[in-house]
């Protein structure tokens, strides 16, 4: 009875365990006279954005990666803070789609 129950336990839990979808990383693009010093990204509804998910400061010109999801919900809100304190928001995007957000002055406030 016992060599039966544990190969039935086993497949019990694989069945029961949800796999995990990957993260959703995309490339934040800085074409803004200004460095971005912070990234977050939050659920639409969430009312506080969070941590900061960048890692590292994207210069003027240059690329950074931002884990944004993880890849199970999609549907995200996206703000990007430079050296200034000017934001660059995009709200309710399909992040799962994306694969880079190019920030541009115009896009400041």
């Amino acid at each position: 009875m016992r060599s039966l129950l544990l190969p039935a336990l086993a497949v019990l839990l694989a069945v029961a365990t949800p796999l995990r979808a990957a993260d959703k990383t995309i490339r934040v693009v800085n074409r803004a006279s200004e460095e971005i010093l912070f990234v977050f990204a939050k659920n639409p509804e969430d009312v506080f954005w969070g941590d900061d998910r960048l890692r590292q400061t994207i210069w003027r010109g240059r690329t950074g990666k931002v884990v944004v999801s993880d890849g199970i919900q999609c549907t995200r809100s996206l703000k990007a803070i430079g050296r200034s304190g000017r934001a660059a928001e995009l709200d309710r995007v399909d992040v799962c789609a994306m694969s880079a957000w190019t920030i541009e002055d115009k896009e400041m406030r």
